[in-house]
C-alpha cells in the first residue's frame, strides 16, 4: 500500500480540525439557546404571574418554556454524544489508515457513509423550538 500523499494529509487534518470545531460550536449553541429563548421566557413568565397572578395561559406558556429548556438541554447532550461517537471512529480509521490497514478509498468511503446530521437531534430542536413558540403565544395571550 503506498504512503500517503500530502493532499490527503491535508484533507484528514480539515476533517479532523472541522469536526472537533462542530463539538465545541454545539456547545456554544446550546448556551445561548437555554438563555435566550428558554431561560428568558421563564423568567418572564414568572415574574409576570407574580405581578399578576397565575392564569391558564401563565402555567401552559411556563410548561412549555419548561418542556423546551429539557428538550434542548437533551438535544446538546445527544448532539454532543453523536459527534464524539463519531469523532472517535474517525480517529480510529485515521490509525488504520496510517497502519496501513485500510486504504484511502475504504478510508473515504467510510467518512462518507458517517451522517452530517443527526435525526434525534433534529426532533428534539424542532420540538424545543415549537415549546418556544407555544410559550411566547401563551405569553402573549395571557397579556392580552
Amino acid at each position: 500500500m503506498p504512503l500517503l500523499e500530502p493532499e490527503q494529509h491535508e484533507h484528514i487534518e480539515t476533517i479532523w480540525r472541522k469536526k472537533w470545531e462542530f463539538i465545541l460550536q454545539a456547545q456554544s449553541q446550546i448556551v445561548n439557546w437555554l438563555f435566550a429563548v428558554h431561560g428568558g421566557g421563564i423568567a418572564g413568565m414568572l415574574s409576570y404571574a407574580a405581578s399578576k397572578g397565575p392564569s391558564c395561559y401563565l402555567k401552559i406558556g411556563l410548561g412549555a418554556f419548561s418542556l423546551g429548556l429539557v428538550l434542548i438541554i437533551l438535544f446538546g447532550v445527544f448532539l454532543l454524544y453523536w459527534e464524539e461517537n463519531y469523532f472517535g471512529k474517525f480517529r480510529r480509521d485515521v490509525d488504520k489508515l496510517y497502519r496501513r490497514e485500510i486504504d484511502w478509498l475504504e478510508f473515504l468511503n467510510r467518512e462518507a457513509k458517517r451522517p452530517e446530521k443527526y435525526r434525534s437531534c433534529e426532533i428534539l430542536a424542532w420540538l424545543s423550538g415549537i415549546c418556544g413558540m407555544t410559550g411566547v403565544i401563551m405569553a402573549v395571550l395571557a397579556i392580552v
